[in-house]
């Protein structure tokens, strides 16, 4: 994009018109890729939907053709999504909504993945962004449509810079995948490993194996030892531990018979590793652009890398290996348990370990970054050949709550959260800037802070004091509306408020869909089902939502404290039902925490 910008509007056209400038602009740019956020899920097929109705073709091929449409589904983690392909002939689509969870899969940071959120998360968000709630755009059409045209054209804007952020290692990928760019963009790692695979075998004119039946047994050692507010903490992690630990242990699938697997594995390594210095070295002598590029491939490279472990797992994978996958993850437990003994043999008190990181408190005499860099290396020394640890960061202070849950404060006085208990997708957004705020004021042992948080919090729920996006609530649908009607009648689930709602209001959903709601009226029924609304039908000038169920869901992410007070301490500290005044006077937070599983004593 060379930073063309045009907006299309019907104030002074019919609809009809408008459609055909819009295929005829497409046609006039010819461009190679079109990108939109959720472009599958509703640009494309509002817009074919509405070419029809007013009997214009759309015609967006490169060739003048109409785009071909068929059924598609694509996975993220543990999320499906059921959506419908367009693939438009000579051009490629992309859809920034895919990329975005392609990219939380790994680093399960971002709280939803709609384009205005994601777009903050980023830092993309231009400071004087447009924001229009749903129920207004009708009216703003009416009133202030230009408002309404500059909403839209951030929209662009915002999707044009995820697009920059987040697919470069797709292109780069394109490079060396027997698919498309569009392709590329929505095939799973899996797929990606096989067809290099296949490529080869194909080449080479060697018949293809079978998928081997079975299951994988072993995996990573994650394991919390200490628990509470710690610190101060050091982050240590095995470079590449799996790539490295196949590589040094020459790793193959028994039906590879033409060993491509760890060829193909030493190669990404090492083009990985001549991008990533070559981009470094560019970075340093201000080419920016450059820089960015090789660093996009050297991600695109590290992708497929890190995915080749799972695909020895993958149970449609043609070339899977179960007991090479097992023979991973167990030679990772032995080298995770070895930087145990190590660190503590030097006077580390170990946190957590979660597969190929560790989290430590160094001993007392080590107090700088400089000694704390020296203590990893004088263990990553003696680790077995192939394996490095590297030293990823020092933190102040630490909160250590679950397995794979904690927050940390670094020196600068940011902080960061990690994990699904912390940080939860599927909350309301009020009750995640709550335990984020609520962490924030605890590692810098402000009780009273905290109980005016609470406090504060409280009061605008009851008075009404917040927005819809405070409070309301995204799920996905898991099935079809046929298949949840049919399973309601066979009693084998309760009834599901998203899913009322969408009986309610006539809406045709898919799995993989996703419905923004809340709750309204009033009462702490079991089952709010009959009162769900979506987002755009809360009425912001006489608000509807149901005050005592929001009051219950702040108790609620209350809990998340409980381990660090007393029961009678947290009952006073996050309660407004007193006769007298809060005061933080005698109350402790306690600041080490007994593991039940590892057996680790309790400590003050």
């Amino acid at each position: 994009n060379r930073g063309w910008e045009q907006i299309l509007d019907a104030r002074e056209c019919t609809e009809k018109e408008l459609l055909e400038q819009l295929v005829k602009v497409v046609q006039t740019k010819n461009p190679d890729v079109i990108e939109g956020h959720n472009i599958f899920g509703f640009d494309l097929p509002y817009l074919h939907r509405r070419c029809e109705l007013n009997d214009v073709e759309f015609r967006l091929g490169r060739d003048g053709s109409i785009p071909r449409t068929y059924p598609a589904s694509i996975r993220f983690a543990e999320r499906s999504i059921d959506y419908t392909y367009y693939e438009i002939n000579g051009r490629h689509v992309i859809d920034t909504f895919f990329l975005v969870q392609s990219y939380d899969v790994s680093q399960r940071a971002l709280p939803g993945y709609g384009l205005k959120v994601a777009a903050q998360h980023f830092g993309v968000a231009a400071p004087g962004r447009t924001y229009v709630e749903y129920n207004e755009i009708a009216e703003l059409w009416e009133s202030n449509p230009q408002r309404l045209l500059d909403y839209a054209l951030d929209d662009v804007r915002e999707t044009r810079a995820l697009s920059s952020l987040l697919s470069g290692s797709n292109f780069y990928l394109t490079q060396m995948m027997p698919y498309t760019y569009a392709q590329t963009s929505r095939t799973g790692p899996a797929a990606k490993i096989e067809a290099l695979l296949v490529r080869e075998y194909v080449r080479n004119k060697h018949a293809l194996p079978r998928p081997e039946s079975g299951e994988q047994h072993a995996g990573g050692y994650t394991e919390v030892f200490l628990q509470g507010i710690l610190g101060p903490v050091v982050y240590a992690d095995v470079e590449s531990l799996y790539p490295s630990i196949m590589l040094a242990y020459n790793i193959c699938p028994k039906s590879d018979q033409l060993r491509i697997f760890p060829q193909i594995l030493k190669d990404l390594k090492d083009l990985r590793f001549k991008a990533k210095h070559a981009s470094k070295d560019h970075q340093k002598q201000g080419n920016a652009l450059l820089a960015d590029n090789l660093d996009a491939m050297q991600a695109s490279f590290k992708i497929v890398i890190n995915a080749m472990y799972g695909y020895l797992g993958f149970g449609s994978g043609i070339f899977n290996d179960y007991g090479e996958a097992d023979r991973v993850t167990t030679t990772g437990q032995q080298i995770a348990k070895q930087m145990i003994r190590e660190f503590e043999a030097r006077g580390s008190r170990i946190i957590e370990i979660d597969t190929d990181g560790i989290l430590f408190i160094p001993p007392v005499h080590i107090t700088t970054e400089e000694e704390e860099r020296n203590l990893v290396k004088e263990v990553s020394d003696v680790m077995p050949e192939g394996i490095t640890i590297g030293y990823d960061g020092r933190f102040r202070k630490m909160i250590s709550y679950l397995k794979k849950n904690y927050a940390l404060l670094a020196y600068d006085g940011s902080m960061k959260l990690k994990g699904s208990s912390l940080v939860s997708r599927s909350g309301e957004k009020f009750g995640r800037e709550f335990i984020r705020e609520g962490f924030a004021r605890l590692l810098e042992e402000d009780i009273q802070g905290l109980h005016d948080l609470y406090v504060s919090w409280k009061n605008r729920i009851l008075n009404h004091e917040w927005n819809i996006a405070d409070f309301s609530r995204t799920e996905s649908m898991k099935s079809s509306l046929a298949q949840y009607r049919e399973d309601v009648e066979n009693g084998k689930r309760t009834r599901s408020i998203t899913y009322e709602i969408a009986i309610r209001k006539g809406i045709d959903i898919c799995k993989g869909d996703r419905i923004t709601y809340y709750v309204s009226g009033s009462g702490l029924q079991s089952n709010h089902y009959e009162k769900g609304r979506t987002s755009d039908e809360w009425p912001a000038d006489a608000p509807d939502e149901n005050t005592q169920f929001y009051i219950k869901r702040l108790d609620e992410y209350c809990q998340k404290f409980l381990p660090f007070f007393k029961p009678q301490d947290f009952s006073a500290l996050f309660s407004t039902d007193t006769l007298f005044s809060f005061s933080p006077e005698g109350i402790e937070i306690i600041k080490e925490i007994r593991n039940r599983e590892t057996g680790e004593e309790s400590l003050r």
